[in-house]
């Protein structure tokens, strides 16, 4: 198990043991935003030379005013232990994290043709039982390359009903079965 994952978790625990997921959640994609506005407090966290005291002065400056005392604890630890540079993948690690606690699944669909509102509500009430989630957040894509049918990702999870796919599929099965006659 990676840093990020570690920080990501005990912040998870963090918010779950004062029952202030949805704060968390909220203030860490607030404190992304901000860095994404700001990239020069980025930098300079990121700036070899500076010391952790520094560093730790300018957070309490400018970002712990606006957020609580847990962000400003994650912030104060993973620069301590010069992991500062994770901050924002710890973040986003935090918000998968708090997704799936509340089995919410994030899942990238993408089709040939722009698919029609209702058949974006049929597929994603399709999806919650066969992904045995709550809520399924989709984000859709167009990809003219997969001739027809749709592909849709989750994670590691995929399922490929494309034309495309099953095309490669008939390739993949004639060019063993020649292999195998000779």
């Amino acid at each position: 198990m990676g840093a990020k994952q570690i920080y990501a978790e005990a912040l998870l625990e963090a918010a779950l043991e004062r029952n202030r997921l949805d704060e968390l959640d909220r203030e860490a994609r607030k404190v992304m935003e901000r860095w994404e506005e700001n990239p020069e407090l980025s930098l300079f966290l990121k700036m070899q030379g500076i010391e952790k005291r520094e560093k730790k002065e300018v957070l309490e400056q400018v970002v712990f005013p606006w957020v609580s005392a847990e962000m400003q604890n994650l912030m104060a630890l993973m620069v301590e232990k010069g992991r500062e540079e994770l901050l924002i993948p710890v973040l986003e690690q935090f918000g998968e994290m708090v997704m799936e606690h509340k089995g919410i699944r994030k899942v990238q669909v993408s089709s040939a043709l722009p698919l029609s509102p209702e058949q974006k509500k049929e597929l994603e009430f399709s999806l919650l039982s066969a992904m045995g989630c709550r809520a399924v957040t989709a984000e859709y894509k167009e990809d003219a390359s997969l001739i027809g049918g749709i592909m849709v990702r989750s994670g590691d999870w995929a399922v490929d009903l494309t034309i495309r796919g099953q095309l490669m599929g008939m390739e993949k099965y004639l060019l063993a079965r020649e292999r195998a006659e000779q």
